[in-house]
C-alpha cells in the first residue's frame, strides 16, 4: 500500500481518503506501508506523533498480528 499526503489530502494507492474527523493539515510525504500492516495517522496531523514521526516509527508499519497485543505488554 502506498500512502501520500499533500495540501491536506491523504491518498491511499492514489485514492483520496474522506476524513471529516481530521484537522486541516499541511501534511506532506509519501510512505510505503508493508503488506499486512497498519499505518497510523493522528487526527490532528500537524502535531500528532504517529507513523510519520521519526520518534514513533513503531506506528509506521504496525503488523496486523501485533496490533491486538500492542497494549498487552
Amino acid at each position: 500500500m502506498h500512502l501520500a499526503g499533500r495540501a491536506g489530502t491523504s491518498r491511499v494507492d492514489r485514492r483520496p481518503l474522506t476524513e471529516a474527523y481530521a484537522s486541516p493539515s499541511v501534511f506532506t510525504g509519501t510512505y510505503q506501508v508493508p503488506q499486512a500492516s497498519y499505518f497510523l495517522l493522528g487526527d490532528n496531523r500537524d502535531v500528532s506523533s504517529d507513523g510519520r514521526s521519526g520518534v514513533s516509527r513503531t506506528w509506521a508499519g504496525l503488523r496486523y498480528e501485533d496490533a491486538s497485543s500492542a497494549h498487552a505488554h
